[in-house]
């Protein structure tokens, strides 16, 4: 499996991918989260990754698909109940999703075994 590149820059874009696939046949996977939330994040093999402020979706196409990951959306730390979410879907097929007053998580995705 390739390495992700991804970097936070404040003020810029989450993904730098150099060398990624663009091939129409290449399995697609969409992070999204919502709601009134104060941190989102995803993990992977290759590290952690914040969403930045304003970030509802992350997109990974063929080899930055990983392996497994572990994506979670934090609700506000001061104690107000606020509706949050998370979905993770492979190729436009549902493989988690949650959601609560208390935070959302979407984990352990076993995606594409063998394909990356």
């Amino acid at each position: 499996m390739r390495r992700l590149g991804v970097g936070l820059v404040v003020g810029g874009a989450l993904f730098l991918c150099v060398g990624c696939s663009n091939d129409p046949g290449d399995p697609t996977l969409v992070l999204e989260i919502g709601g009134d939330y104060e941190f989102a994040t995803y993990s992977d093999s290759s590290g952690i990754h914040d969403f930045e402020q304003g970030q509802t979706k992350v997109i990974l196409t063929g080899d930055e698909i990983p392996e497994s990951i572990f994506l979670q959306v934090l609700p506000f730390l001061d104690g107000r109940a606020a509706e949050t979410w998370c979905k993770a879907t492979l190729d436009g097929v549902v493989q988690y999703e949650d959601g609560s007053n208390h935070g959302a998580l979407c984990s352990e995705l076993q995606s594409l075994a063998g394909t990356s």
